[in-house]
């Protein structure tokens, strides 16, 4: 997904999550690379699609963290909703697409 869609949908008022997570390189946990992704709800399959935020986008995604809710802080990462986006997830996704996404089946 080109950065342009990617800004709309942040800027939108769709209930989407960020997620920031750390990669490292094998050899050493000395030098991570800070990550994101955000979800998103896909309504008309019932599923929720993943999209990675290029790292130029970065600093965009950074500055409008304070629109949302920190809903979880972990050492290895974080994750931030806007509009309830796991009760809207509850709600708009199948059980066996949300078990699928979380790895469970």
């Amino acid at each position: 997904m080109n950065a342009r869609n990617i800004k709309k949908m942040i800027e939108s008022d769709e209930p989407i999550a960020l997620i920031r997570y750390f990669e490292w390189m094998r050899l050493s946990r000395d030098h991570q690379h800070v990550k994101y992704i955000l979800l998103r709800i896909n309504y008309r399959n019932r599923t929720i699609k993943e999209i990675p935020i290029p790292d130029e986008l970065v600093p965009y995604v950074i500055s409008k963290l304070s629109e949302f809710k920190k809903v979880i802080k972990e050492e290895n990462g974080s994750v931030w909703e806007r509009h309830d986006f796991r009760m809207t997830v509850q709600q708009d996704v199948s059980p066996l697409a949300l078990r699928q996404f979380l790895g469970e089946e």
